[in-house]
This record gives C-alpha cells, structure tokens and sequence, in this order.
C-alpha cells in the first residue's frame, strides 16, 4: 500500500516548503468569543455636527462562539449593521496576508463613523487587532485597519492546561483541519509533533508537554512500524534477488551445454565424414566408369 503526504506552500512560506501549512496554519485556526471580549462602542454621527449627540453612540455585540478569521469578520459586519441607527452599511473583511481585519464604511453610507476602542466598554479591541486609540471621521469608502496582525494559532497555544477544544480531524477541507489542536496531524506527524512540545514548553504547559509526549510516543511507534514493514519488505526483495541470480546461472549453464561447441570433438568428427565421403566419391567414379561389357567379360 502506498502512502502520499501532501503539502502546500502558504504566502508565508517564502522557501515554498510547505511545512508551514503541515506545522502550524494560524489563518485556520479558532478564536473563541465570549461576554468578555465581545463588544465595540461606535459613534454613528448622525446629525453630521461632529457632536456626540444622544443616541448617537451605542454598543455593538458580536455573537458569542468560536470562530475563524474570515467567520469572525462576518459576525463583527452583522454586530455593526444590528447596532446601527442610521441606514449605514459596513463590510469587514480579514487580509490572511497581514493577517488584520479592516472596517469599511460601505460607498453611499451618509453618516460618519467613530470606532471608540478607548472606551471602557470596549472589550474587543484585542481579539481584533486594535489598539485602545479611537478612530473617528470614518467617512463612506473609508475603513480602520487593525494595528496589531494577528495569530489565533499563537492564542490557541497559550490555553494552559485547557485541553476541552482538542480534536480530531481527518478532512483537509475542514477548517480547523491544521489547527494547532488537531490530534490526528499531531499523532501522524513528526514534525507537527515536536512543534507541539516545542511550543509547550516554551508556555510551561505542562498539560500539554504531556499530550506532546503522547503524540511522539504514537509517532515513534508508527515509525517503528513502518522500519519493520519496510525491512520484512527488503528481506522478501532479497530473496527473490538470490532466487533469480541462482535461476540465471542454471538458464547460462544450461545453454552452455546446449550450444557451445567442443573444437577438437568436432574437427575430428568432420575429419570422419569428410574421409567417408572421398570414400564414397572414388567408389561412385568406379562404378560409372563400368560399362556392360565388363560385367560381360
């Protein structure tokens, strides 16, 4: 049975290895929202007087879950659109190269918009990527960008002890697929598994420095599996090698007797025939030579 490894390059991979995306792809990986992290103050200015009027700034909720990147973008464009008292419409989208997310007030929105991340009631300026510094005069076609990139991979790997979001992948189509707490890619792969106690230990996770050790205990064992299979494969080779190098040389042995000529035995056999056959010539020329009247006489 054949077995085939793949992987693929990522934009950050410059070398075009892919044991990036094998080891650790941090745009796939999840981020939990929860009532701490979940909120954004805006300021929608409304009556266009650059005025905090009343009802002007309001709370934006993002729905708590677990989600990744380009998931979270959307749930932060529908907590926007659901805060909103003006007719303003927003997209959010996350740039996988610089890893940040951007804020974009949709072309035709009327009214200017201030993204308050220095309020205290701004709890998720961190899982986004931004600073505690408000940015305002958000006008239609404008956007924020966050300030800091981002790498949930990173975040997934500080949950100390927390081991209840492990899983166990098998799909590459999955999202999660090369997640850093992907079993089967940890337990599969050597490399996925050093990683995982590299970065273990640098956390001082001791949960996890023990689930590294499970991983490369069941990797070394598939290993050793795999030598065994392959030396009881080479012993097989070997001895079909030995069988057809004794099958060649019975084959050359054999056509040696057939063929090949003993000089002496057959100058001699030749000599033979070819004195049987002066023989025969003088007899004939003897008898051809007889007419009637010799027998006659």
């Amino acid at each position: 049975r054949q077995e085939e490894l793949r992987v693929t390059a990522t934009s950050d991979d410059a070398a075009g290895t892919g044991l990036h995306a094998l080891v650790y792809m941090a745009d796939n990986d999840t981020i939990t929202v929860s009532s701490s992290n979940n909120q954004i103050r805006i300021w929608e200015d409304i009556n266009n007087d650059t005025i905090q009027d009343a009802g002007e700034v309001a709370t934006a909720t993002i729905s708590t879950g677990t989600y990744t990147a380009d998931q979270l973008a959307g749930a932060v464009k529908a907590a926007l659109e659901g805060t909103t008292a003006s007719t303003n419409t927003y997209t959010v989208a996350y740039d996988s190269t610089n890893k940040k997310f951007k804020i974009i007030s949709d072309n035709g929105n009327a009214n200017d918009l201030a993204l308050l991340w220095s309020d205290s009631n701004t709890t998720a300026a961190t899982v986004l990527g931004f600073d505690a510094t408000d940015t305002t005069g958000i006008t239609d076609n404008d956007y924020d960008t966050s300030d800091n990139a981002l790498s949930y991979g990173v975040q997934n790997q500080t949950l100390g002890t927390d081991i209840a979001n492990y899983n166990y992948i098998t799909n590459p189509s999955n999202d999660n697929y090369y997640s850093f707490n992907n079993n089967y890619l940890n337990e599969t792969n050597i490399l996925r598994a050093l990683n995982f106690l590299k970065v273990s230990l640098e956390n001082n996770d001791a949960g996890r420095v023990e689930k590294a050790i499970d991983y490369l205990t069941k990797t070394s064992d598939r290993l050793f599996q795999i030598q065994a299979d392959v030396g009881s494969r080479m012993s097989k080779l070997e001895t079909e090698e030995t069988y057809q190098v004794d099958r060649e040389f019975e084959i050359t042995t054999y056509m040696s007797n057939e063929q090949d000529t003993d000089i002496a035995k057959a100058i001699t056999e030749m000599t033979q025939r070819e004195t049987a056959l002066e023989g025969l010539r003088t007899l004939s020329s003897d008898v051809l030579r007889t007419s009637l009247f010799d027998f006659i006489r």
